[in-house]
């Protein structure tokens, strides 16, 4: 797990944004604090990744995305979004956008 951490931390967008999809699909509880983190970065499609990992992280990340979904601003929404998504279909869930 901790290479993937790593990867959160720095690095090129594209390495980080797979690390988070991996993240999520292992359902690493010990990523939460990073992926949420992650909401606020400048990088829209990263922190919708980040969102839709934590909505995979259950029920901790929901917990966090619940919490984020009160803020206002692109995090906030962010997370009303992935958790929407969370309670509706998840097919495609997670899958990487190319």
């Amino acid at each position: 797990m901790e290479p993937l951490l790593a990867c959160l931390a720095g690095g090129h967008g594209a390495v980080r944004a797979q690390a988070v999809l991996a993240l999520g699909r292992l359902g690493a509880a010990e990523a939460v604090p990073a992926l949420r983190r992650l909401l606020l970065d400048p990088a829209h499609t990263l922190s919708e990744q980040s969102a839709q990992a934590l909505a995979a992280i259950s029920p901790l990340g929901s917990a966090v995305l619940a919490q984020e979904a009160e803020s206002d601003g692109y995090a906030g929404r962010t997370a009303r979004q992935a958790l929407e998504a969370a309670r509706g279909d998840q097919t495609g869930l997670l899958s990487p956008q190319y």
